[in-house]
């Protein structure tokens, strides 16, 4: 039995799907079934997800069976009260993975400090940090979908001068540490930028993406 390796330039391969068609399949009914069979082969969960009408129902179905959820390999964690300096209610969860850090994590636009303990990869952000040992701490600042507040009449700057300083104050109380790490993403990587140049204190590293 031999194997061979097809290489193909994406584009080139876009034009290959415009000549997709079934044959000998009888009727149309068949013919979709056909398409959305060999798309769900050769493409695996993914179609399910960009296979547009041919797809899988989806969550927005009533009918649909709930996800199986996996156990996070986490702590349930501690829920910790934040008030900005302009009676802005916040929140921060710390997941105690030990004595390294502690770890500040900030999410992006239009999520929430959630977005690090997915359960849809074999291991998040909070998981691979709990297990290496670091005290782990997230942010749910005024844009986040999970809070109240929602984002309403806010902007960069409320957060980068309002919500990122007195995330970074807390975490440094509770702990006793002089400084912590920070991970960010997108639009949180882009306030705690604006934070430190700002001239925000008590951050020793930066990660950002």
């Amino acid at each position: 039995m031999g194997r061979g390796t097809l290489r193909i330039e994406a584009r080139d391969f876009a034009r290959q799907l415009r000549t997709f068609r079934i044959t000998g399949a009888g009727s149309i009914g068949r013919r979709i079934k056909a398409a959305a069979a060999f798309g769900r082969f050769f493409a695996g969960s993914l179609y399910d997800t960009y296979g547009g009408v041919l797809t899988r129902r989806s969550a927005l179905d009533p009918q649909a069976e709930p996800r199986v959820r996996r156990e996070l390999r986490a702590e349930a964690p501690e829920v910790h009260g934040l008030v900005a300096d302009d009676d802005v209610a916040l929140r921060l969860l710390r997941y105690r993975g030990g004595e390294r850090g502690p770890v500040l994590l900030v999410h992006g636009l239009g999520m929430a400090s959630s977005v690090f303990t997915l359960d849809t990869i074999e291991t998040n952000l909070v998981e691979y940090l709990t297990e290496a040992g670091f005290d782990t701490w997230l942010l749910d600042s005024r844009v986040s979908i999970d809070l109240d507040v929602g984002g309403a009449g806010c902007t960069a700057d409320d957060v980068a001068l309002r919500d990122v300083p007195a995330a970074v104050a807390k975490v440094r109380e509770v702990v006793g540490a002089d400084g912590i790490d920070v991970v960010a993403h997108g639009f949180g990587a882009l306030t705690v930028l604006m934070s430190l140049v700002e001239g925000l204190d008590g951050v020793r590293s930066l990660l950002s993406s």
